[in-house]
C-alpha cells in the first residue's frame, strides 16, 4: 500500500491551516523504514514549550496509522515518578491513545494508532489519517499544560 500520497495530502492540509513548520521525510532519502510527516509545534501548551509531531504508517497490508506527539523532552530522573503518576491519571480519562515516557529519547509523548483496513480507498485512508492527526494534536494539546505544571515548567 503506497501511503506517501496520503502523507502528502496531510502535509498540504497542515500547511493550508497555518502550520508553517511541517515536512515530509521520505524513506528513500532518510533511511527510515517508512515515509514520515514531521511537524514542529511552537508554543504547544505554553508559550515556551515546543513539541514535535510525527505521523506515519506501519506495515503494508493492512497497516496502522500512527500519530506521535512528543510534548516534553530532556526529562530529569527525579521528576519521572510524579510525571508517571500524572500520566496514569490522564490516560485513565482519555478514550483513545495515551501518554507515555520514551527512555531512549528521554521524552514524554502522546501516541494514537489507528488500524487501516486493506479494503479502504485512498480517500478513506486520508480521512482516517486526517481525523487521527487532528485528534492527537487536540488531546496532546489539552493535557500538555498539566504535564508542564507537574514537571515544574512555566505555562
Amino acid at each position: 500500500m503506497d501511503t506517501k500520497p496520503v502523507l502528502e495530502k496531510l502535509l498540504r492540509s497542515f500547511l493550508d491551516n497555518g502550520m508553517e513548520e511541517a515536512d515530509l521525510i521520505e524513506k528513500e532519502k532518510s533511511g527510515l523504514g517508512t515515509d514520515m510527516l514531521a511537524v514542529w509545534l511552537k508554543g504547544f501548551g505554553s508559550i515556551s514549550n515546543e513539541a514535535v509531531g510525527e505521523f506515519y504508517f506501519i506495515g503494508d497490508k493492512p497497516c496502522i496509522f500512527t500519530a506521535r506527539i512528543s510534548v516534553l523532552d530532556e526529562i530529569e530522573d527525579d521528576k519521572l515518578p510524579t510525571l508517571s503518576a500524572e500520566i496514569a491519571d490522564i490516560n485513565s480519562r482519555i478514550p483513545l491513545g495515551g501518554f507515555s515516557y520514551d527512555p531512549v529519547e528521554n521524552v514524554i509523548f502522546y501516541s494514537l494508532r489507528v488500524p487501516v483496513r486493506e479494503s479502504f480507498s485512498e480517500k478513506e485512508i486520508t480521512e482516517e489519517a486526517d481525523s487521527a492527526a487532528a485528534l492527537s494534536l487536540s488531546v496532546a494539546g489539552s493535557y500538555v499544560s498539566v504535564l508542564l505544571k507537574v514537571y515544574g515548567g512555566s505555562v
